[in-house]
């Protein structure tokens, strides 16, 4: 379900914006958010990005369409129309961790979501109490977190347990 509407002009400021109840806005400026200068350098119509909400303190889904229009007040005929903002909505992500978290794989495996960074987004929480520095460092360093096209497969130790871990890539910086 979505939570948050924001229009959100060109230099990151929120001029309007709407939240559920329960949920409180605490920054009206996005332009220090990690995922506006991926939107303001995206040449696509509409954005879509998982990012970490700091109102809600969870992962969400960020979906952005550009509003490209041209003012008849101020510009020039036939002008190119300008980027005039962002039509922004936040979406719960729920669901998703519900149906990670239920899910296994044979007998003792599971789903879980990592960031490109090696971060747990969703993991059925009984299952990752810590991951081993050496393991993060593992995966970062040769690459497993970088491939688009593979699914791709490696060993280490993960709560004290040697693992196997098969990830494939999802969407920018997010592999399952």
């Amino acid at each position: 379900d979505y939570y948050e509407i924001k229009f959100v002009l060109p230099d990151g400021f929120e001029d309007v914006y709407w939240v559920a109840d329960g949920v409180e806005n605490l920054n009206d400026n996005i332009e220090d958010d990690g995922y506006f200068e991926d939107l303001a350098q995206s040449d696509n119509e509409i954005f879509k990005r998982i990012v970490y909400d700091r109102n809600t303190r969870q992962y969400a889904l960020l979906i952005a369409y550009k509003i490209l229009l041209t003012d008849p007040a101020v510009d020039l005929y036939a002008s190119p129309p300008k980027l005039r903002g962002y039509l922004i909505l936040t979406v719960g992500l729920d669901y998703l961790r519900n149906e990670i978290n239920k899910n296994t794989i044979g007998e003792s495996g599971f789903l879980s979501v990592v960031d490109n960074r090696g971060q747990f987004i969703f993991s059925p929480k009984e299952k990752i109490t810590v991951l081993t520095k050496a393991f993060s460092n593992q995966l970062l360093g040769d690459g497993f977190l970088s491939q688009i096209d593979n699914v791709n497969q490696q060993s280490g130790i993960l709560n004290n347990e040697s693992v196997l871990v098969h990830s494939r890539y999802l969407t920018t910086n997010l592999y399952l």
